[in-house]
């Protein structure tokens, strides 16, 4: 088997506090891991050992004194709190995969990325004067401060536990010789670029000026965009998954939304769909709060990118979410005012009973009809204007339409009685036997923003008579309160 050459320039010697037992060997043969290594790990372990190592030796050269020794080294999982196993789920170990360095000072721990190999940004410290003792519990080297919260990493190796069992009771012996010194810190940060101490959870490093990536900006981007918070946070793998997992239950509410056949059906979709992104998304919080407090480096540069994306992607999660509820209606513009003539002396009654319509019983724009003692009768519909859409463009479409049927103008102005504002159309229609006078009165109701449509028709002999009738009509409508036709 190819060996990997030791390119650390700081030695592994679990042997330094003393002889661990009686096969011990206090020298190690040049460009092994460490001597006696073959007795805790197999050939393939040694190698991989030894490549972590060497990824760790810019580090160490950095962080280390020259008098500091290194008594071992050993790939870890860090334990930890309830929250984050709900937070990754199965992936909770591949997140907190550390690399635990012993010396006879502290214990260095510093994180590695997903694969285990690579090294990551966030390194830790622990002081071994600040330990009241360590041991191995149920395969988990455990240290308890003498002022604090213990600590723990689950051990990989079964050759890391032969070890340490040996190595811990030498360390343990010396820390009773070592009480804790108060200018001394229990658990400390490190900056990944100079090494200085910091505090837990920082913005910038103190003695550097080292920016690092925000947990608050995270947040905003995981609220902002699916996905987001873990893209910004480093982890673009999570980021995907969140993406497509939002985007997933997304579809199915619009899903819901678009089929609803009434309001109940509309807001049992709207607060199911509440309730389902809301929990996606505090658990988007949440890993991305876990992820970015990792002290990964950042820059003014990129963080500014960074919050023009959060405002980029806030605008679109709004515009899916406005396009979605205005699938079901609930954004549409309604009818908020019906034309009426009643009270007073007039020849004109009206029906809402669309039962009483006849020809347009079905027409679901049909509002009311009206009937004169002499024998006329006229149709009201009414159309909400849709987003953009204004009187004179549905003019424009309505005459277009017109002559696509073949109908022939007669009449287009815009003059309309009691001061309304609209347009007029007087159009004749070949009906096969004689032809048809259709008169039109397109009245606009500013106030809801809506095109309301009075149709009488007329044989051609009669359109002189037909006209007066509807100028009479309107003369004496007003705007009402929308009432909804009788079904």
């Amino acid at each position: 088997m190819q060996t990997v050459a030791i390119s650390n320039s700081k030695p592994i010697e679990p042997h330094c506090l003393g002889p661990l037992d009686d096969q011990s060997r206090p020298g190690a043969e040049p460009g092994t891991l460490f001597s006696g290594a073959e007795r805790f790990l197999g050939k393939g372990e040694i190698k991989r050992r030894t490549t972590l190592w060497n990824s760790l030796a810019e580090r160490i050269e950095r962080l280390c004194r020259p008098d500091e020794h290194v008594l071992y080294v050993a790939p870890a999982i860090e334990k930890t709190g309830i929250m984050h196993y709900i937070a990754l789920g199965a992936l909770v170990q591949k997140y907190h995969q550390v690399a635990l360095v012993i010396t006879d000072a502290r214990v260095l721990e510093f994180l590695l990325e997903y694969d285990g190999k690579k090294l990551s940004e966030r390194a830790r410290s622990y002081s071994w004067s600040q330990v009241a003792g360590a041991k191995l519990s149920f395969g988990k080297l455990v240290l308890k401060p003498v002022d604090g919260k213990p600590v723990a990493w689950n051990l990989r190796k079964r050759g890391d536990r032969k070890l340490l069992k040996l190595l811990l009771p030498k360390i343990n012996e010396r820390l009773q010789s070592n009480r804790a010194s108060a200018d001394q810190a229990w658990a400390a940060s490190l900056c990944s670029a100079c090494g200085a101490q910091q505090p837990d959870k920082p913005k910038q490093c103190d003695s550097c000026g080292t920016l690092l990536r925000s947990p608050g900006l995270a947040a905003t981007l995981s609220l902002a965009f699916p996905g987001a918070g873990l893209l910004y946070a480093g982890h673009p793998v999570l980021a995907t998954l969140d993406f497509l997992g939002e985007a997933m239950i997304f579809l199915v509410v619009a899903s819901m939304l678009l089929v609803a056949n009434n309001g109940a059906d509309v807001a049992g979709a709207l607060v199911a769909g509440m309730i389902l992104l809301g929990l996606t998304k505090l658990e988007s919080l949440h890993v991305g709060s876990v992820l970015v407090s990792r002290s990964r480096t950042d820059s003014p540069e990129r963080r500014a990118r960074w919050r023009r994306g959060a405002m980029a992607g806030g605008a679109v999660s709004v515009l899916a979410l406005v396009a979605a509820i205005a699938g079901t209606g609930l954004l549409a513009n309604g009818i908020d005012r019906d034309l009426d003539v009643s009270g007073g002396e007039s020849a004109w009654l009206g029906s809402r009973d669309a039962t009483e319509w006849g020809l347009f019983v079905d027409d679901p724009d049909m509002r009311s009809q009206w009937y004169h003692a002499d024998g006329w009768v006229a149709s009201v519909f009414a159309y909400p204007l849709d987003p953009g859409q204004t009187p004179e463009s549905f003019h424009q479409s309505f005459v277009e339409n017109e002559h696509q049927l073949g109908a022939d103008l007669l009449l287009d102005d815009d003059s309309l009685p009691n001061g309304f504002q609209g347009f007029r159309i007087v159009e004749q229609v070949d009906s096969g036997d004689e032809p048809i006078v259709v008169v039109h009165y397109f009245v606009h109701d500013p106030q809801g923003d809506d095109i309301h449509q009075v149709l009488l028709a007329a044989a051609a002999d009669s359109a002189t008579e037909a006209e007066y009738a509807m100028k009479d009509l309107l003369a004496r409508a007003n705007w009402i309160d929308a009432v909804t036709p009788t079904p």
